[in-house]
């Protein structure tokens, strides 16, 4: 079992002032956090440490905050159990799960130039996104998935337009390992997609506060 925790940063910024949020951190994370230019980005972190503990906890795990390491390519990561965070607009989510291997990816559609991306995919799959009836729905569709399997297995941004997954199969092997892909809905507006290494399903937690 998967659980994903989800917060809507817009109806909670009135509740607590980025300044309280702190306080439930460790300090050894309040630097971090305060080296965001954005308040929007650094409020996206704080809650993304927050959902994360609160996962933990509800697994009955000890881990604490601080003990959270960094592999060598930037992944995040904590003993006895796998974890991803993804942040888009308002809203956080932290997917977590004591025995699954995990990458989740969620992304506000905004409006982009489609040609500043043509490096980050297959050729076959820059030809489906143009051909499609909404071009951006399915770049969106591509993007996130594919950046829920480069979460899940540990790779880069640079390895994008190496994994050809194609957008109607939600499933694909690497190295003799299977992966299961399933679509996340947060709102019409959203993309999102999790990435696992066992056919399972998620629970969608949504707090409050």
């Amino acid at each position: 079992m998967v659980t994903i925790y989800c917060v809507n940063l817009s109806k909670l910024k009135s509740e607590k002032s980025l300044k309280k949020l702190l306080r439930e951190l460790p300090s050894s994370m309040h630097e971090r956090a305060r080296r965001y230019r954005s308040e929007q980005d650094a409020y996206a972190f704080v809650w993304g440490r927050l959902l994360l503990e609160k996962g933990l906890k509800e697994l009955g795990l000890e881990n604490e905050l601080e003990q959270i390491g960094i592999d060598e390519n930037g992944k995040p990561f904590v003993e006895n159990c796998f974890f991803n965070i993804s942040h888009t607009n308002d809203l956080v989510v932290c997917a977590i799960s004591k025995n699954i291997k995990i990458g989740i990816d969620i992304e506000y559609m905004n409006k982009v130039d489609l040609s500043l991306f043509e490096d980050w995919f297959t050729k076959r799959e820059w030809e489906t996104i143009h051909q499609a009836n909404q071009p951006l729905k399915k770049f969106y569709d591509f993007w996130t998935r594919k950046e829920s399997v480069i979460k899940a297995l540990g790779l880069t941004l640079s390895d994008l337009n190496q994994l050809p997954i194609e957008i109607y199969q939600d499933q694909f092997s690497i190295d003799n390992q299977t992966w299961y892909l399933q679509k996340l809905k947060f709102g019409e507006n959203y993309k999102g997609c999790l990435c696992c290494n066992s056919k399972t399903n998620f629970k969608l937690i949504e707090l409050q506060s």
